[in-house]
This record gives structure tokens, C-alpha cells and sequence, in this order.
């Protein structure tokens, strides 16, 4: 008995603080396009065709990059994360007051 309640003393979380961190980033990551998007598409709205589709694509490919970073455990690819979160929520804050400016 005391042999079982040792072994139960020295297992591991069955999820740990660092499983649920990743998962947290890659939900979050996922959901920026419903979160930012209409923020981000409201700052567009004034621009000319080629302007909104040039930062369109340019804001996909940023979101697929940081799935993909998300998804891969490596320092490239948090390096990618660190780069694109702040940006993503600079980019967010200049749409949200460029939209009120503009109406």
C-alpha cells in the first residue's frame, strides 16, 4: 500500500500549465480573423481595390504563418509568434482608430 501511495505522490499532471499555454496561443491564434478581422476590414473600406487586396493577402499570409508557428514546437517558430502578436495587435489598434476617424 504505501508502495501505491508513493507512486500516486510522484505522477504528473495529466495536463500541464505548458500543454495548456500552447493550446491557449494556437485557440486564440485561430480566432484572430473573427476578433480583428471586421476591425482590420472597416479600415480598408476606404482604400482603392488594389490597396485592400494587397492588404488582405498581406494579412492572410501573416495569420497562416502564425497557425503554422503555433503548431510547430521550435524557436523559429516562437520567434514568428513574437513577432506577429505584437503586430497583429498594433495592426488591430491602427484599424480600430482609423475606422472611428474615418466615420
Amino acid at each position: 500500500m504505501p508502495e501505491e501511495a508513493a507512486a500516486v505522490a510522484t505522477r504528473r499532471p495529466a495536463v500541464s500549465s505548458e500543454q495548456v499555454v500552447r493550446w491557449a496561443v494556437r485557440l486564440l491564434w485561430v480566432a484572430l480573423p473573427f476578433t480583428a478581422g471586421p476591425s482590420l476590414a472597416g479600415a480598408l473600406d476606404a482604400a482603392s481595390r488594389p490597396v485592400q487586396l494587397v492588404a488582405s493577402v498581406g494579412l492572410w499570409a501573416g495569420w497562416a504563418v502564425g497557425v503554422a508557428a503555433s503548431a510547430v514546437a521550435l524557436p523559429a517558430a516562437l520567434t514568428a509568434l513574437r513577432l506577429l502578436a505584437p503586430a497583429a495587435v498594433a495592426a488591430t489598434a491602427a484599424g480600430a482608430s482609423s475606422r472611428r476617424a474615418v466615420r
